[in-house]
């Protein structure tokens, strides 16, 4: 048998092989094009999906944000009042009249309260807690960039729902907020918290938690994050202690 029986010598032959073996390319090109078109479709509906989700995130702060504004009035609204009602004096008004204007206080002192509740008491902000490491280290790998976040949300959700019913959490650029079903709940959490050793505490049993799933170190959150009450919160705890010492001032007891 000849080299030409097996079709290596013949220019035909080489053609031949040659014109298969470009088809098999152009076959493969085409997979491969279609690959990248599917990947770049899903990758645009994943981004689509985050930017909606961004949007009703925005969306909802905004009116969190707005309700907050409206409790906040409310509050300042019956701090006026209270501090009316604080200067009656029963000799002015009568055993009657001064009575009713205890009531009304302690009336005033409970709907306070529920405003406050309802404007920041149950929720707290959470300072040096966010994506921003993962998004950096990861940026060129976006389907384990997910996978981390999504250990380190569950992670953040299972440590502050120790110490109550979390109804929301928000993650911003550079912070968290928490929301909690209860006011008790956010002050229990900011007293535990806040203190250092407690946060350490609870991230390495995190981290042990997560080495035992092959889930590196850097997805649980740093112990470095620390908890507080928002700013709008601190200044109606501040404006009620003004208030306080207003009326101290002016030899009233406040209620």
């Amino acid at each position: 048998m000849s080299m030409a029986d097996l079709g290596w010598t013949t220019a035909g032959g080489g053609e031949a092989w040659s014109e298969t073996m470009s088809k098999e390319e152009k076959k493969e090109e085409k997979k491969r094009q279609i690959r990248q078109r599917m990947l770049e479709q899903i990758e645009a509906q994943r981004e689509e999906a985050r930017r909606v989700r961004e949007e009703k995130e925005q969306d909802k702060a905004e009116r969190d944000k707005a309700e907050e504004a409206v409790h906040a009035e409310a509050v300042e609204s019956v701090e006026q009042e209270l501090t009316r009602l604080a200067a009656v004096n029963r000799w002015d008004v009568g055993e009657a009249e001064y009575k009713r204007s205890r009531e009304r206080i302690r009336e005033l002192e409970r709907e306070k309260r529920l405003h406050m509740e309802k404007a920041v008491g149950r929720k707290l902000f959470i300072g040096k807690l966010s994506h921003a490491d993962l998004d950096e280290k990861y940026a060129k790998n976006p389907p384990l960039l997910r996978t981390y976040k999504r250990h380190r949300v569950k992670a953040v959700q299972d440590l502050f729902g120790e110490f109550g019913e979390v109804e929301e959490i928000t993650w911003t650029k550079n912070a968290v907020f928490v929301t909690f079903a209860e006011a008790k709940a956010a002050e229990t959490c900011l007293e535990v918290l806040g203190y250092y050793p407690n946060r350490l505490e609870r991230v390495k049993a995190i981290r042990k938690a997560q080495k035992q799933r092959n889930i590196p170190s850097i997805v649980a959150p740093s112990p470095s994050f620390y908890p507080r009450w928002p700013k709008n919160v601190v200044i109606l705890h501040q404006r009620e202690e003004a208030r306080k010492k207003n009326l101290l001032s002016q030899g009233i007891h406040p209620v």
